[in-house]
């Protein structure tokens, strides 16, 4: 689950035909019981996860979890974040990388570009036709929705051509998107899953200041710029990170130095 979609997120548009009922529940993650499990608490900094997809965090608690054996890590997707309270955010540009290299790369919508107005997204993309691609504009309303992401059109200016949005979405529940009767709903965890392994309860979701915001949990606000870990037997991992962006893999670096 600052700069989202939603996932959280983030944000979305058209591309394959996508048939049936969409889930109204997040799709289940299991967790490990693992006792090499850290402890993370993460205060106002922003993290590039990779392939222009960012994500600000205004803070978050939560552990992290090896999905084998061995200390868990950040930077390889092999160990799993279970949020328990967070607040974190992102802007349209990182929601936009995260659609097209990643939730809809392989789909019929390209160039996707997300912006915000007021409370709502304002969503651009090209849509290939039977012969040729065309523009289409999409506008919508977002909030939490039985911990996910429920995107509602307000506006969409291919309705005039009788396209439906469910006809033309290729992604899957378990990619973290799907689409019933222009309905679109996001599961944000799963969006980032080749990015990042997260999970965790989404209770809300809105447009702030230009921001897509997920909150999860009740988060409490952060003091400070930092990135801590806490592993049993083992000093606690402190990295004071001044307001400034850190990838995956230089906070793995960092933690590996910490004394």
């Amino acid at each position: 689950m600052s700069k989202t979609v939603v996932a959280g997120a983030a944000a979305l548009l058209l591309a394959l035909p996508c048939r049936g009922t969409c889930p109204r529940t997040p799709f289940p993650v299991a967790v490990p019981t693992s006792a090499a499990a850290a402890a993370v608490r993460i205060g106002n900094t922003r993290i590039m996860l990779g392939s222009g997809v960012g994500i600000f965090i205004h803070s978050l608690e939560g552990r992290l979890v090896p999905l084998g054996a061995g200390r868990p890590r950040i930077d390889d997707l092999q160990s799993i974040l279970v949020i328990e309270r967070a607040e974190v955010s992102f802007d349209g540009s990182d929601s936009a990388a995260l659609m097209n290299n990643f939730v809809l790369k392989d789909s019929s919508v390209k160039n996707i570009r997300i912006t915000t107005e007021g409370t709502e997204l304002v969503q651009s993309a090209r849509l290939r036709g039977f012969f040729s691609w065309f523009a289409v504009n999409f506008r919508g309303a977002l909030r939490q929705e039985g911990g996910l992401i429920h995107l509602h059109p307000t506006r969409f200016t291919a309705d005039w051509l009788g396209i439906k949005l469910e006809d033309h979405i290729g992604a899957k529940p378990e990619d973290g998107m799907c689409v019933e009767k222009n309905e679109i709903f996001l599961d944000p965890p799963r969006m980032l899953k080749k990015l990042l392994l997260v999970t965790g309860v989404l209770t809300g979701a809105f447009v702030r200041e230009g921001h897509i915001v997920e909150i999860f949990g009740q988060p409490a606000a952060a003091t400070g710029s930092f990135i801590e870990f806490v592993e049993s037997g083992r000093p606690v991992a402190h990295i004071d990170t001044n307001g400034s962006a850190r990838t995956l893999g230089s906070v793995q670096q960092e933690w590996d130095a910490a004394p």
